[in-house]
């Protein structure tokens, strides 16, 4: 640019003129990327918190709600698998049962005999422990006027599968005395019955009970073995003697005679079957001697399925006739064939046995009332019921 009052712009000049600008632009990109790195403001976090509490709240009611389908589930369905369970497994033992014992001169005493040995084992018999009272002519209906004919255990003497043993002819004189098949016949008494579990209380009372079934060792018949001794010879007789009371051959040393008194039933095998008058056991610690004694509801002890589940078999709790363990009021009542204002109902009365009927026509009838607790104020009941004729 030329004239007065005019210079001319060199080119240094020119090229300096734009530094303004690209400091300004500098700035910018500082104050954006600042802005793009800055943390979240509180308003910001207290809604994303808000949010997190409302989903995790939502997953927690839904774990809640199908743990108490669960419970409900095992508590309704499975209840109803376990109490019908034992008495199905009870009907089979009725069935095969050469006896069924009573409340009378004869079960009584093996029914005390029987709770010395459980005692021992630790797991005695409920208190007030009472087999039926066998009604010839009855019916099975409740028991009333207070008149008991229910008891709460059951004691059957059940026929087992009998051993085959081979006897070789008589050496002696092989025609009079052949080679024969022995079919030994055995039984084996059995007991169920209800035991208290003081450090496994159920709600609302002192204790839960179980059922239990005790099994004796095996036993011969005694009139089997004692009518066998005319149709052999006194060898064959020692030497069936022998293979019954080894163990190959069932392990039998006793022989049991139904029907009578327990001092007067049990005889020990001797060598010729001749069962001499000093062979008859009066007292023994063997009598009636345990083969196994076990739990026939395992479930009790934590639940089936969550392991969160109290259980046990009915009873009533307090002093006042058919009181029923809190929350379960009319339904699955405990004593539905005893009295429930009987003064010989016992307290321990989940478990109900009636027998009533002619010999050889009796009809049975076993009830099993369960209880559960699956939460503060859940309960839950089933009962099985089954009669069995024979």
């Amino acid at each position: 640019m030329t004239g007065a009052g005019m210079r001319r712009i060199s080119k240094q000049e020119i090229q300096i003129a734009p530094e303004p600008l690209a400091a300004f632009s500098m700035v910018s990109r500082w104050r954006r990327r600042r802005s793009s790195e800055r943390g979240l403001s509180l308003i910001e976090m207290l809604v994303t918190l808000a949010i997190s509490v409302t989903v995790i709240a939502v997953v927690m009611t839904i774990i809640e709600e199908a743990m108490k389908m669960s419970l409900f589930v095992e508590s309704h369905n499975d209840l109803a698998v376990m109490s019908q369970r034992p008495t199905n497994n009870m009907q089979k033992e009725v069935l095969q049962a050469k006896t069924i014992f009573g409340e009378d001169a004869i079960g009584t005493p093996y029914r005390s005999r029987i709770e010395t040995l459980l005692t021992t084992a630790g797991t005695p018999d409920a208190p007030g422990s009472l087999l039926p009272i066998v009604n010839g002519a009855g019916a099975l209906a409740p028991d009333t006027g207070g008149v008991r004919t229910t008891g709460n255990c059951l004691l059957v003497a059940r026929q087992l599968t009998p051993i085959q043993i081979s006897v070789a002819a008589d050496g002696t004189d092989p025609v009079t005395f052949p080679a024969i098949t022995f079919m030994a016949d055995r039984y084996q008494f059995e007991y169920f019955y209800l035991t208290r579990n003081a450090t496994r209380k159920f709600k609302g009372g002192d204790y839960s009970l179980d059922l239990y079934r005790y099994r004796s060792i095996p036993y011969a018949d005694y009139f089997q073995l004692s009518g066998v001794t005319a149709n052999l010879s006194a060898t064959q007789r020692t030497a069936l003697a022998t293979s019954i009371k080894a163990p190959a051959g069932g392990n039998l040393l006793i022989a049991w005679n139904p029907g009578l008194d327990l001092l007067s039933s049990f005889y020990t095998i001797d060598a010729n079957l001749a069962f001499p008058v000093g062979s008859l056991i009066t007292v023994s610690t063997s009598l009636l001697a345990m083969q196994d004694n076990i739990s026939l509801l395992p479930e009790l002890l934590k639940g089936r399925i969550s392991g969160k589940m109290s259980y046990t078999v009915a009873y009533k709790i307090g002093t006042a006739p058919g009181t029923n363990i809190p929350g379960l009021s009319g339904l699955n009542p405990v004593p539905v064939y005893f009295e429930a204002g009987g003064a010989t109902t016992p307290l321990d009365c989940g478990f109900e046995v009636k027998v009533v009927g002619p010999l050889g026509s009796r009809r049975v009838l076993t009830r099993l009332v369960l209880y559960s607790n699956y939460g503060i104020t859940k309960f839950g009941s089933q009962e099985g019921f089954v009669i069995t004729s024979g």
